[in-house]
């Protein structure tokens, strides 16, 4: 038997309107209430301000339930079983490399990690830590040196699918680290954390040359509460830092005044 679909088109009385083309500025989608025309056809880029979708974050989080056998495989693993506290480092190198968004540096990496491990044995024994190395190029997650950080345990690299990455990282990370701020996939990762006490760290700086639209828009794009990180270049000393980049850059914010 044949399946038919129908494909219905668009009613005559949808009104084609621009929103949101700049992916990272929130738009206020009040606006939209001011067209009187029964279906609107929204002409953008992606929405990927936390803010179009914060009001129902519980909703996403079930969207994004692992299947059961994505979940047999990750929750016996050894890292989701070890219920030490658990310090997620992502990477991203792969195709951030000829992008304009920054790829992960070991330079950037390396000390913020043990930074971050600093900061965590003010309440924790060392032994009592463990690290996570999650990311997309094995080569590079491998020429990471973290022997001098006296971790419990370190994880990682493996070759797991990427679909595994996410449900292990989301379910069993109580620390998050991300060094390519760029990274949409890790982003989500740190968004849907299930540990509510769970910290996010990030790299402040999300382009080659700071200066992309994710950087403009960080205020509209990274959760408040998040800890932004930079790294001096030169001492490698590494700085929390508590100003948004138009803050830094002392420059008007660019936000949608409606």
């Amino acid at each position: 038997m044949m399946e038919v679909v129908h494909v219905k088109t668009s009613p005559r009385s949808t009104k084609l309107v621009p929103f949101a083309k700049d992916c990272c500025k929130f738009e206020n989608p009040i606006k939209l209430e001011g067209y009187s025309e029964k279906f609107l056809k929204l002409q953008g880029n992606y929405l990927q301000s936390y803010k179009y979708f914060d009001f129902c974050k519980e909703e996403i989080r079930k969207l994004f339930e692992c299947g059961e056998t994505v979940l047999e495989r990750v929750d016996s693993s050894k890292f989701a079983t070890d219920k030490r506290h658990r310090v997620c480092v992502h990477t991203r190198v792969g195709d951030f490399v000829s992008d304009k968004l920054l790829e992960s540096k070991k330079e950037f990496v390396e000390p913020v990690v043990k930074y971050v491990f600093s900061r965590l044995t003010r309440k924790l024994n060392p032994e009592e830590i463990v690290l996570g190395i999650f990311g997309d190029d094995r080569h590079f997650m491998k020429s990471l040196n973290f022997t001098d950080i006296p971790f419990g345990k370190i994880y990682g690299p493996s070759e797991r699918i990427r679909m595994d990455d996410f449900c292990l990282a989301s379910r069993h990370c109580d620390t998050f680290i991300m060094t390519a701020s760029g990274s949409t996939f890790a982003w989500w990762i740190a968004y849907l954390l299930e540990n509510p006490e769970a910290e996010v760290y990030y790299n402040a700086v999300t382009s080659d040359e700071g200066n992309f639209t994710k950087d403009v828009h960080d205020f509209d794009i990274f959760p408040e509460k998040w800890i932004k990180i930079t790294v001096l270049e030169g001492t490698g000393q590494v700085v929390e830092e508590d100003r948004w980049w138009y803050q830094r850059r002392e420059v008007e914010p660019d936000v949608d005044e409606y």
